[in-house]
């Protein structure tokens, strides 16, 4: 026997009977969208609703292909409450303070994303489909998803689009997801976050796990370097992957004295660097004009090998800009230390 669940558009649009008892009787054209019908009202209500179908398997056994999902038999609709989480709105509220803005991706059903979007506070005005964006081209969905909050009925391929056109307005963007369909999304957004108890493919494809299934604990208003130094005393070492101001200033506010900061891609031109406190605390500052954390690894593998040699160069703290400088005319190559004595 062969079974099958999905959205009730792509499984009804495979089926040629419907069950009735123990026999199957022949779908009739009307009798679809007569159940198309039913999964809109139920998505008017709130409720997500799934597909299922069946037919006998015949043949030898073998991986389940596309040909072989025809001729099936809809055995019914399943259909359940998925609420937002008491706490969403509130958090979303913080997100909002912050600077950040919040958007719903999702495969359900638009009506239902449109009512989820309406309960947390989202802008449900408008809603686009898979189909609204299989319509646009990349340079008209970067000016939509500037506007629209909410989004159903994606492909795996289309949330990946999405973020991608965020990203291409200048947007840094991070990617909540649970499901093998969030994997794309999460490997192409700048934070890939999953949850524990997500499947194996989100997690694999995400940079951060988080413990507990919750936007508010994104969105807490804790200052992680204040937290750190409260809790304990502030930490040896800190590796800064992605170099922006906000990322430097927790870096540093995290550390103790006589702590190491090692920056993984320094930033191009001048930036700001507490010259005083990072003396008073003894901190030493090292960079890397390494472009990713994979390049790193594969340097320092061939450098374990003996494949190539590290080459290193150091200069005092004073000297940072024109350090950039000789950087950016490639005059300096492997590993910086900035001199702090």
């Amino acid at each position: 026997m062969l079974i099958i669940k999905g959205a009730p558009e792509a499984v009804l649009a495979l089926c040629t009977a419907r069950r009735t008892g123990e026999s199957a009787a022949a779908m009739s054209e009307s009798e679809q969208a007569q159940a198309i019908g039913l999964v809109h009202a139920l998505a008017g209500d709130g409720l997500r609703t799934i597909a299922v179908a069946s037919r006998p398997w015949l043949g030898t056994t073998h991986e389940v292909e596309a040909a072989d999902e025809t001729d099936l038999v809809l055995e019914g609709l399943c259909a359940f409450a998925d609420p937002p989480k008491a706490t969403a709105a509130a958090a979303i509220v913080r997100v909002a303070a912050a600077g950040g803005k919040l958007k719903i991706l999702a495969g359900d059903d638009p009506v239902v994303v449109r009512r989820l979007a309406g309960l947390v506070g989202l802008n449900a005005e408008k809603v686009l489909s898979g189909a609204d964006i299989a319509a646009l081209g990349d340079d008209a969905l970067a000016v939509q998803v500037q506007a629209v909050d909410a989004y159903g009925r994606l492909a795996p391929d289309q949330k990946s689009r999405i973020v991608k056109a965020l990203q291409a307005k200048g947007a840094v963007v991070g990617f909540l997801g649970d499901g093998i369909n969030d994997a794309p999304g999460l490997k192409v957004a700048d934070i890939g976050l999953s949850v524990e108890g997500a499947s194996g493919v989100a997690q694999a494809a995400a940079d951060m796990i988080l413990l507990a299934s919750d936007l508010g604990i994104n969105a807490r208003e804790i200052d992680p370097a204040a937290e750190l130094q409260k809790r304990l005393g502030g930490v040896h070492g800190v590796l800064v992957t992605a170099v922006s101001p906000a990322a430097f200033e927790q870096a540093f506010g995290a550390l103790r004295s006589h702590g190491t900061m090692a920056l993984v891609g320094l930033p191009p031109g001048r930036f700001a660097m507490p010259i005083f406190d990072t003396v008073l605390k003894r901190i030493t500052v090292r960079g890397s004009i390494v472009g990713t954390r994979q390049d790193l690894e594969e340097a320092l593998d061939f450098a374990g090998n003996g494949a190539v040699a590290a080459h290193f160069s150091w200069d005092k703290l004073e000297n940072i800009n024109a350090i950039f400088a000789r950087m950016e005319e490639g005059s300096i190559d492997g590993r910086i230390v900035l001199e702090l004595h």
